[in-house]
C-alpha cells in the first residue's frame, strides 16, 4: 500500500494524464510560429491551463495526508466523500495552531441535511438497505439533539455494515469491532493505512471502568457496554456519522471486488495517454459549459407550477412531476408507482415491497406543493404539505424532498438523458403529521 494518499494509483493517474496533455502541447510547440496570432495565444493559454491543472491536482491529493496528520488522532479521517473545502478550512486553521477551531468547523459540517444526502448515496451498499429505516431514526435523533441515542444507533449500523459485507463478499464473519477486521483497501482514501484502520484502533479500545467525564470520541465498547456514560454531544455524534460514511466507502469497494490491487494491465502508450487526456479535458469543458448555462427556474415565483392537481397538470420530465406522481400514487395506495418514482439500491428504482413496508401504516389523503428550488442541473428540493392518516388520527405535515436526475447506471445525468427520482422518501414517514 502507498505510504502517502497522494501516491495512490488514482492520484498518480490524474497527474499522468495532465503530463500526457502537456507532452502533446510540448510536441506541437515548434509549430506555434506557423499559427495565426489568435491561435498562438489560445495555444499558450492551453499550456498554462494544463500546468495549473497539474499544480491544483498535486495540492488536492496532498490534502488528505495533511488532514489525517492533524485530525486522525482526534477521531477524524479523510475519505472520498468528505468535502475538500471543509478539509482545506480545517487544515488552514490547524496550520495556524487553532485545532479546536478546526474541529468546530468539522462538527458544524455534519448537518442533518448533509447526513440525509450522504445516506442516499450509501444505498449503493447492499448491507445498508435493511438498515435504512434505522439510519433515518438515527438522523432524526441527531436533528433534535438526542446525540447519545443517535450515536448508539450509528455505531450499531456501522458494525452491521462491516459484518454483513465481510460475510457475503470476503467470507469472513467479522464486525467492525472484531480484532481481526481489516478495513484497508487498495487505491482508497478511507482504506489507506492512515484511515479506517487507525480510526478503528482509536475508537474500539477496551473501556473497563465507569467513566463519567464527557467523551470527545465515540468509544464503541465503552458506549455500547455502558462504561462511558457521558457522550450526549454533537462532537461525538458527528464523528460517528463520519465513521459510518467512511465505512460505507470501504463496504462498497468490498462489494465490488476492489479491495485488492487488480492484475497488472499493459501500460498505455504515450498516444493513448494523450488521447485519454484530450477526451477527459473535452468532457470537463462540456460539464463546465452545462453548469455555467444552468439557471434555476422561476416558474414557482411566476405561479406557473400548480400547488395541487393531477399529474398531467405538471410538465413531464421535471422534478415536481416526479413528486406529484409519487404523492398521487400514495393517495391511492399504489406502491408500484410510488417505487418507480424513488431511488433505491445502487441508484435504481425502489422495490415496491420495501415501499409497501415503509408506508403501510400511513395513508396520504391529500397534498400541496409549497415550493420548488432547483439547486443544480441534477438536484432539486421540493417542499410539500401532506394530509395523512395515522394511528392517532388525521393530521397535516410539511416535508422537504430531495429529487435527483439520474441516468440508467444511477449516476447524475449531467450530459445524458436521465430520470428524476426522489431519494429521501423516508422523510415522509419518520415524523407523524401534526394534529389539526
Amino acid at each position: 500500500m502507498s505510504e502517502k494518499i497522494r501516491d495512490l494509483p488514482s492520484a498518480k493517474g490524474v497527474t499522468e494524464t495532465a503530463d500526457g496533455l502537456d507532452a502533446l502541447l510540448g510536441f506541437l510547440k515548434p509549430f506555434e510560429l506557423f499559427l495565426p496570432a489568435s491561435t498562438r495565444e489560445a495555444f499558450r493559454k492551453s499550456r498554462e491551463d494544463v500546468k495549473e491543472t497539474r499544480r491544483a491536482a498535486e495540492r488536492l491529493f496532498a490534502l488528505p495526508d495533511r488532514f489525517n496528520d492533524y485530525f486522525a488522532k482526534r477521531g477524524w479521517i479523510a475519505f472520498g466523500q468528505l468535502s475538500t473545502i471543509v478539509m482545506e478550512e480545517a487544515v488552514a486553521l490547524a496550520d495556524a495552531g487553532k485545532l479546536d477551531d478546526a474541529e468546530r468547523i468539522l462538527v458544524e459540517h455534519w448537518t442533518p441535511d448533509l447526513i440525509r444526502l450522504k445516506m442516499n448515496r450509501l444505498k449503493q451498499v447492499e448491507a445498508f438497505i435493511p438498515r435504512v429505516k434505522m439510519a433515518w431514526e438515527a438522523e432524526e435523533l441527531y436533528d433534535i439533539g438526542r446525540f447519545s441515542a443517535s450515536t448508539m444507533l450509528v455505531l450499531a449500523i456501522a458494525d452491521g455494515l462491516v459484518q454483513v459485507t465481510s460475510a457475503r463478499f470476503l467470507n469472513k464473519n467479522r464486525n467492525l469491532s472484531a480484532d481481526g477486521t481489516d478495513l484497508s483497501a487498495w487505491d482508497s482514501i478511507a482504506g489507506h493505512s492512515t484511515g479506517l484502520n487507525q480510526l478503528k484502533e482509536l475508537f474500539f479500545k477496551t473501556r473497563g471502568t465507569t467513566n463519567e467525564e464527557p467523551l470527545t470520541m465515540p468509544f464503541r465498547h465503552g458506549i455500547m457496554h455502558g462504561m462511558d456514560v457521558n457522550f450526549n454531544s454533537r462532537l461525538v455524534a458527528a464523528k460517528t456519522w463520519a465513521l459510518l460514511f467512511a465505512v460505507g466507502e470501504w463496504a462498497l469497494l468490498a462489494q465490488t471486488g476492489k479491495l485488492k490491487e487488480p492484475a497488472p494491465t499493459p501500460k498505455p502508450t504515450t498516444f493513448q495517454v494523450i488521447k485519454q487526456a484530450v477526451e477527459a479535458d473535452t468532457e470537463i469543458k462540456k460539464m463546465r459549459d452545462a453548469a455555467g448555462a444552468f439557471k434555476p427556474r422561476t416558474d414557482w415565483a411566476d405561479g406557473n407550477i400548480p400547488a395541487t392537481g393531477a399529474p398531467d397538470a405538471y410538465t413531464a420530465g421535471t422534478p415536481e412531476r416526479t413528486v406529484v406522481d409519487f404523492l398521487t400514487a400514495w393517495t391511492k395506495g399504489n406502491y408500484g408507482v410510488m417505487a418507480q418514482a424513488c431511488s433505491g439500491h445502487k441508484g435504481h428504482r425502489e422495490d415496491p415491497g420495501r415501499m409497501r413496508d415503509a408506508f403501510r401504516t400511513r395513508t396520504a389523503t391529500g397534498f400541496r406543493i409549497l415550493g420548488v428550488a432547483d439547486e443544480t442541473l441534477t438536484r432539486s428540493r421540493i417542499r410539500v404539505e401532506v394530509t395523512g392518516k395515522v394511528a392517532l388520527g388525521e393530521g397535516v405535515g410539511e416535508y422537504e424532498l430531495l429529487v435527483f436526475k439520474k441516468d440508467e447506471a444511477g449516476d447524475p445525468a449531467i450530459l445524458k438523458p436521465g430520470t428524476w427520482l426522489i431519494t429521501d422518501y423516508y422523510g415522509l414517514i419518520r415524523r407523524p403529521p401534526s394534529k389539526r
